[in-house]
């Protein structure tokens, strides 16, 4: 897969190359400092995931990643955020621009390959330092009073609402079909449906339409 890199800190970008170098699977094809060069990159190289910090001078990282995953591609596009730290707001803001997955600057090597690979493949994807100390307190801060319904939730089912909740906190198809006793393939099932009904892309969205609607808080 052919990936872009875009950081304004040079030193960021070839400690990426570096990780990426020693694997078979993974080609930098170019680098960016700031989001218009990597609006123009992606135009031009039509690369498979654009791994981009949140913080770019001039259009940020969210702003790219609504401009690239909105323009018609040959094939899908997807963005991986990478944080220097956890930040309610550009977690929330990428997810709903389109991200793929978010991780941080510090999180070992393995785990941004595999968010690069992971978002290459159209799933999504967080640290597992994201998905442990952040989802679950983004959850826990929604009340009553913050909670905005999103359009058709009221279509959902008891069990898909069940199924949206452990979306919000992480879990995969297989963890949510262990937890509420179903198998895989119905879960898989029950997530189709509830994404059409809400009309929402992929489980990122998901997770944004839970947290604002307040469901799966802990």
């Amino acid at each position: 897969m052919n990936v872009l890199l875009c950081d304004e800190q040079s030193l960021v970008r070839s400690g990426l190359c570096r990780i990426f170098e020693n694997e078979g699977d993974i080609k930098v094809v170019a680098e960016a400092a700031n989001g218009c060069d990597a609006i123009e990159l992606v135009a031009r190289l039509r690369p498979d995931v654009v791994l981009t910090d949140t913080r770019l001078p001039g259009i940020d990282g969210v702003e790219l990643a609504r401009r690239v995953t909105r323009s018609p591609h040959p094939v899908p596009l997807q963005v991986v955020f990478l944080a220097q730290a956890l930040d309610r707001p550009s977690v929330l803001s990428g997810l709903r621009a389109g991200g793929r997955g978010f991780v941080l600057k510090s999180d070992p090597s393995d785990d941004i390959v595999t968010a690069v690979r992971s978002a290459a493949a159209g799933h999504t994807v967080f640290s597992s330092v994201v998905s442990e100390r952040f989802f679950p307190h983004l959850l826990r801060c929604s009340t009553p009073s913050e909670a905005i319904r999103p359009a058709g939730l009221d279509r959902l089912t008891g069990r898909e609402i069940d199924v949206l909740g452990l979306i919000a906190e992480g879990m995969s198809n297989n963890e949510i079909a262990e937890a509420l006793a179903l198998s895989p393939a119905t879960v898989k099932s029950h997530v189709s449906r509830l994404l059409a009904k809400l009309n929402l892309r992929d489980r990122a969205q998901a997770i944004v339409a839970a947290y604002r609607s307040g469901l799966g808080r802990v």
